[in-house]
């Protein structure tokens, strides 16, 4: 079986790889490297671009989380338009108006069970 080399520094050849660029995703040995506080960059060369790629993620994160929470009061105000459809749908069941509204309270409703659905699953996300 014949054994496998180690990756090298894109810039010292000779020299094994400590880890990989988080932004050029080059292999770099520790003279080469430094550790930010997600990920690993190119000295002097992509630490700023590493510092933006780790931001983005960290604001992705939470605008998730966000968005979570914004489905969730969502699925109130559709909860409340659905029952509100159900009830006009029940005083008018007499004359053919309850045709429009029950169908239209059940679909309300099931929007609010899948929005609140969403929006839980969202906020669950690990920041």
């Amino acid at each position: 079986m014949e054994a496998q080399s180690a990756m090298k520094c894109f810039y010292h050849l000779q020299i094994d790889a400590v880890g990989i660029c988080k932004n050029c995703n080059k292999g770099l040995c520790s003279d080469c490297a430094v550790e930010l506080i997600n990920g690993i960059a190119c000295k002097d060369r992509c630490e700023s671009e590493v510092k933006a790629i780790v931001e983005y993620l960290e604001r992705g994160k939470t605008a998730y989380k966000k968005v979570g929470e914004v489905y969730t009061r969502n699925s109130v105000i559709y909860g409340l338009m659905g029952m509100m459809l159900l009830v006009f749908g029940g005083i008018t069941f007499k004359s053919s108006l309850w045709l429009i509204f029950f169908p239209m309270g059940i679909v309300f409703l099931l929007g609010c069970w899948f929005s609140y659905s969403s929006g839980r699953k969202m906020r669950r996300v690990k920041t």
